[in-house]
């Protein structure tokens, strides 16, 4: 009887040493156990678009930028579209696209679409408004390959929490010039020129020197104001407006 007694406690003994090991394996399995890999494609957002490519400056490089917008100390990236076809084929309006993310997954947090059908340049400017915020510039322009055509200045920024655009100015021609010229912030006056013919028909020429509109677009902190200035006495071709206003300053007397 104390055998059989005996061989009863072995079995239950055996029963609690295997449970409580089969318990510790699943525990530690558990919390010391491979996490399955997240799925990343369903978070990523494409970069690549069909009929558009990353549009390029006049040296060839692509216009997309990297900082940080919003200040959480993590880079955006900042990609400029147009449409993939050869100069004066354009038509699509152009494209400016914000990810956040690695460049192994990026997700699309803003989108805005264009006026025009090309990206004349485009780049970053620090403290654009005197509050220690970096913006993007792009040149928006509509653009036939004729003597004629219209540029505006958009400036992408992250404001009161959330990413939104600015509108600049908005100038006509291919001569058309603009300067930052803000205290505290170059972007809180912005000076632009545009070509300015008689209406004597002789007068007009094609990529030739001309008279000089000057256009002053002060920020009041809500959007741009535009004050109209006086014309160039001279005709220009070349010259910066810093090297126009040399010669003539009191150009910039508002009308």
């Amino acid at each position: 009887m104390n055998q059989a007694f005996s061989k009863i406690w072995i079995l239950i003994i055996l029963t609690i040493f295997i449970a409580g090991g089969l318990f510790t394996w699943q525990y530690f399995g558990v919390f010391q156990g491979e996490e399955k890999p997240k799925d990343l494609n369903a978070e990523c957002s494409p970069i690549t678009f069909s009929d558009y490519e990353v549009a390029k400056n006049n040296k060839g490089e692509p216009l997309e930028f990297y900082l940080d917008l919003n200040g959480d100390n993590k880079e955006e990236t900042v990609r400029v579209y147009r449409e993939a076809k050869g100069e004066c084929e354009r038509v699509k309006p152009t494209t400016v696209k914000v990810f956040s993310g690695t460049d192994d997954c990026q997700e699309e947090v803003f989108s805005y679409q264009g006026e025009g059908n090309e990206a004349w340049g485009a780049q970053v400017i620090p403290n654009f408004l005197g509050d220690g915020s970096d913006v993007v510039m792009v040149k928006d322009a509509s653009y036939s390959c004729g003597c004629g055509g219209t540029t505006r200045l958009i400036f992408f920024a992250y404001q009161e929490g959330r990413y939104s655009i600015i509108e600049g100015p908005q100038f006509g021609g291919l001569g058309g010039l603009y300067m930052f010229d803000g205290d505290n912030g170059l972007g809180k006056r912005i000076i632009v020129t545009e070509e300015r013919w008689t209406s004597d028909p002789s007068d007009y020429c094609c990529g030739c020197v001309s008279r000089r509109q000057f256009i002053i677009y002060n920020w009041n902190g809500e959007e741009y104001v535009k004050t109209i200035a006086g014309i160039t006495q001279n005709k220009y071709l070349e010259e910066s407006i810093d090297e126009i206003l040399q010669k003539e300053p009191s150009v910039l007397n508002s009308q």
